[in-house]
């Protein structure tokens, strides 16, 4: 029989938002900013960070630290958007 292991957050949202802010901002000077979000499957961090293409892939000093959070059973989303977009989906959501 498979054993089965429960995800037990560690850690409370806004501290690991607080992470996530502090070591994106260590690596980049993009524009960023991360909120909890949630969806069918639960609770999970949303990481909005601007590019100029935001088809291009992302730094790789940018993607190893996005770890950070694992350890901690978090799912994180990164969504790569345009230059000014992250001020617009901020003022948006508090609205």
């Amino acid at each position: 029989m498979a054993q089965i292991t429960s995800m037990k957050r560690k850690l409370a949202a806004e501290e690991a938002v607080r992470i996530l802010k502090k070591h994106v901002a260590a690596v980049t000077d993009a524009t960023h900013d991360a909120r909890v979000e949630s969806d069918d499957t639960g609770k999970h961090i949303v990481l909005y960070v601007e590019q100029y293409n935001p088809q291009d892939s992302l730094s790789p000093l940018l993607r190893d630290s996005l770890g950070v959070l694992s350890e901690y059973y978090w799912r994180l989303v990164t969504i790569k958007v345009p230059i000014g977009a992250v001020e617009i989906i901020m003022s948006s959501s508090l609205n």
